[in-house]
């Protein structure tokens, strides 16, 4: 079965998307879920049913996707993350910058370990997703200011 909202193929019994985080419909649900209550929006990063309504995951805490954004939340901006991802890549910062902590400190480490080869080559190729678009939204989930 493929996902109705982004087309990825989802494995049977699957509750959600993996990719988008859309719910799944089976036949025999029909707009319910399996506690049998309505079918509501699920976080894509955690799983989670989200209430109608919520703008934040209530179990990972990520903004969700189309949600308004949280008063006192400034969106990062792109053109100041892929400067960060070219002048200084080999140690980070741009995924700091983003709020992807994990990958920062896995590039930091990597910049540290091979003087900044393998670090400044990938963070090279993430500068350039930034300015495409690949890379369009924050750790949190926001949608990446221009």
């Amino acid at each position: 079965m493929n996902c109705k909202n982004c087309g990825n193929i989802i494995p049977d019994g699957a509750a959600f998307c993996t990719v988008c985080g859309t719910p799944v419909e089976h036949a025999e649900q029909a707009g319910q879920n399996t506690a049998g209550q309505a079918a509501g929006a699920t976080c894509a990063v955690c799983g989670a049913v989200v209430p109608p309504g919520a703008s934040v995951c209530p179990n990972c805490g990520t903004v969700l996707q189309g949600a308004p954004i949280p008063a006192g939340y400034k969106p990062r901006s792109k053109v100041v993350a892929a400067l960060f991802a070219f002048l200084l890549g080999s140690f980070g910062i741009q995924n700091f910058y983003l709020g992807y902590t994990n990958k920062a400190i896995v590039q930091l480490i990597l910049g540290i370990l091979c003087c900044g080869t393998v670090s400044y080559i990938w963070s090279f190729i993430e500068g350039i997703l930034i300015l495409t678009e690949s890379i369009s939204v924050d750790g949190n989930g926001v949608p990446l200011d221009r």
